[in-house]
């Protein structure tokens, strides 16, 4: 995330509060479920699945900001769950 994102991102948290954001978070992956259920009775919309998906990233990030305070954990969590990911793939194809 750059500095620009990561300030308005920070704004939000401060305006709203985290209670709110962690609230915004559910509603949102909420949304964005019911579009991809839509989806799968062929009576989905992609624009509007795309909109929720951009509308969980945002909400996401805000709470990257708010839990992941310590970016050399986050880091090393991810590289282990992109590698476990890569095992699985790796696996699958063989």
């Amino acid at each position: 995330m750059n500095e620009k994102d990561e300030l308005l991102y920070s704004r939000a948290i401060k305006a709203f509060g985290i209670e709110n954001q962690k609230r915004m978070f559910i509603e949102e992956s909420a949304e964005l479920v019911k579009e991809l259920l839509k989806e799968f009775r062929e009576i989905g919309n992609i624009n509007k699945i795309i909109e929720e998906i951009v509308d969980v990233q945002i909400v996401l990030d805000q709470l990257k900001l708010i839990y992941c305070s310590d970016i050399n954990l986050y880091k090393k969590v991810r590289l282990e769950k992109m590698n476990r990911l890569q095992h699985e793939i790796n696996k699958k194809i063989e």
